[in-house]
């Protein structure tokens, strides 16, 4: 994804320095996603786990935070609901989560999410209905999930040009793959 589709053209405020020093303390990776940009990316990958404290400071940062992984986090029902205040979320990973369809239901608040990785989760053809009202999403990836190949089909008519990759990747072997070694 090019920076250009998923970093907002309208600027943001600078967010709120406490807010940003609160999560930097627990070890949360915050970047800026452009030069010259307020707005950021958010990885939660040195938390064990995430807080009430943190999804504060998180929706404090809700016009600025345009990226956001909290992937092999395991998500409850309103900690999901509180990632949908983050009114500007173009990507989003949420990997291994624990999300279900019944937690992605939430997801339909993120309408200029571009970016959906719900990798290796328990959701089901029901979550593309959810998905159905993105109309800005360009990119999902459903490895993992129940999602079955028929509401794949479906889902990709519907919105076309989007990249919906359900993983399962089999490469032909070619000889270069493997090498050799013969005792002389």
């Amino acid at each position: 994804t090019s920076e250009a589709s998923w970093v907002p053209e309208a600027e943001a405020d600078e967010g709120d320095r406490d807010a940003i020093n609160l999560l930097r303390n627990q070890k949360v990776s915050i970047v800026y996603a452009a030069h010259g940009s307020n707005y950021l990316m958010v990885h939660f990958t040195g938390v064990s786990s995430i807080s009430d404290s943190d999804l504060n400071a998180l929706t404090k940062l809700k016009d600025q935070v345009i990226w956001l992984n909290v992937t092999d986090h395991t998500l409850s029902r309103p900690q999901v609901e509180r990632l949908t205040e983050l009114s500007n979320l173009r990507m989003l990973y949420l990997n291994n989560t624990g999300i279900t369809d019944s937690t992605a239901s939430s997801l339909r608040h993120l309408t200029d999410l571009r970016y959906l990785n719900l990798i290796d989760n328990s959701i089901s053809d029901l979550t593309l209905n959810t998905l159905d009202e993105l109309n800005n999403l360009k990119r999902i990836f459903l490895f993992g999930t129940q999602v079955t190949a028929r509401r794949v089909k479906e889902f990709a008519e519907k919105h076309k040009g989007i990249v919906i990759d359900t993983g399962g990747y089999k490469l032909a072997r070619i000889p270069s793959d493997t090498i050799i070694y013969r005792k002389k």
